[in-house]
């Protein structure tokens, strides 16, 4: 499988942001997707709606050569953009209220994936090879963005390796 660098990466959420920029309203997606409005459909809006955020705050920071704070978005966005889909594809509208006032969103990925690919198991493939990419080192995806997120070793390297400081990644 094909390794991205972070510049990759980054495209391809500014990519997913350009596609979802077309829609600006909740109102409007929900007209066409034609979902009635509910707890759940906005939900799951929402979630989406934040990942949407988070790749367009990337392409900002991007421009502002702010990479690392940038790539410290990714992960926030890939579990928001996840979460929405769990919510639109396997939560059940009863079990909403519980889930958002207790704060007891899924939140191991691989769990949440598999349960959506027993709904729909064409959604859950593009995930499940997300969560499977191999990055540095053989790490998985996912533990090299929870390093960026959080000021890991993927964060802090670039000001360790034998190169100028501003990190250009």
């Amino acid at each position: 499988m094909k390794e991205f660098t972070p510049q990759e990466r980054i495209k391809q959420f500014r990519d997913l942001y350009m596609w979802i920029h077309k829609t600006r309203e909740h109102s409007e997606l929900i007209d066409k997707l034609k979902l009635p409005s509910s707890a759940r459909n906005n939900s799951a809006l929402s979630l989406i709606q934040n990942a949407h955020e988070h790749c367009y705050a990337m392409s900002l920071l991007i421009e502002q050569n702010l990479h690392g704070a940038a790539l410290a978005l990714e992960r926030p966005a890939i579990e928001s953009y996840f979460r929405g889909v769990w919510f639109l594809k396997v939560c059940k509208e009863e079990n909403v209220g519980y889930i958002v006032k207790k704060d007891k969103f899924p939140r191991n990925l691989k769990k949440l994936v598999k349960e959506i690919e027993n709904v729909d198991s064409q959604t859950a493939g593009w995930m499940k090879k997300l969560l499977t990419v191999r990055t540095v080192n053989n790490k998985s995806l996912i533990s090299v963005l929870h390093s960026l997120t959080h000021g890991g070793r993927f964060q802090i390297s670039p000001a360790l390796a034998d190169r100028p400081r501003n990190r250009n990644w």
